[in-house]
């Protein structure tokens, strides 16, 4: 979660921007039948510079829950994004994340610690914008200590997440209706996990900036990139889905 909350802040496929509310559902079931569901709210508040939204601060609270089987997992995280545009189309954007989580069902705690660096490159067509995310990261847990007792499961990966997307604009369909496709790699080296390399794919469909006229003539705002997305995850030891909702303030 933590690796995939770094890689949004950089390259969002779903084109919904840090100043924004936002939750997921993402269901996966691995071969053994074992089907895991995770509920996702990335809390977060953005500062942008007022010549460049591009460049901007953003303050990364996540939350989550995780249930597997029935035994629940809550995790929370803590961190720091900046965005730094080199030219008008190319954006670095470096994170740090704090996380913790831990199961009273599972008889577990722990805590990790990861950073990243994104690049994401827009390129304008006649048709629509592509864009190209890469990012780089190292997530390794942390020792907990408790009164005398101290455990370190001691993983610690080097990531690698690279996706594609492809936006347009659907006037033909609603005005400020836009359409967004994705495929995303994500591979892990290091600790050996149970899923170390998966793919995603999938969209989102969103209303930008949709204003409607109030009885007393004025235009008034109802949406500004209000979006829906769905994407599908795929592996050789599991799959599923994610489904989420952002709206942007």
């Amino acid at each position: 979660q933590s690796i995939d909350t770094s890689f949004d802040m950089g390259f969002n496929t779903a084109r919904v921007m840090a100043t924004s509310l936002s939750a997921s559902y993402l269901s996966i079931e691995d071969t053994r039948g074992i089907k895991t569901t995770k509920y996702h709210l990335p809390l977060s508040y953005t500062i942008e510079s007022s010549e460049n939204q591009n460049k901007k601060i953003t303050f990364l609270l996540p939350i989550g829950l995780t249930d597997a089987e029935g035994a629940k997992a809550y995790d929370l995280g803590l961190g720091v994004s900046v965005g730094l545009p080199v030219t008008e189309n190319w954006v670095l954007t470096p994170t740090i994340l704090y996380g913790v989580t831990g199961s009273t069902d599972m008889g577990s705690l722990g805590q990790v610690m990861s950073g990243s660096l994104v690049s994401s490159y827009k390129i304008e067509m006649s048709s629509g914008t592509i864009g190209i995310g890469n990012m780089i990261g190292y997530s390794q847990t942390v020792k907990l200590y408790s009164g005398d007792y101290a455990y370190d499961p001691g993983i610690k990966n080097l990531v690698f997440k690279n996706g594609l997307s492809y936006g347009f604009d659907l006037e033909g369909i609603a005005k400020g209706a836009n359409l967004n496709l994705f495929a995303v790699n994500t591979q892990y080296t290091g600790t050996d996990l149970y899923m170390d390399n998966y793919n995603e794919f999938g969209f989102s469909f969103g209303l930008t900036k949709t204003t409607k006229s109030t009885p007393d003539s004025k235009i008034a705002q109802i949406a500004s990139d209000l979006r829906l997305g769905v994407t599908y995850l795929a592996s050789n030891k599991s799959d599923g889905f994610k489904v989420n909702l952002g709206y942007k303030f």
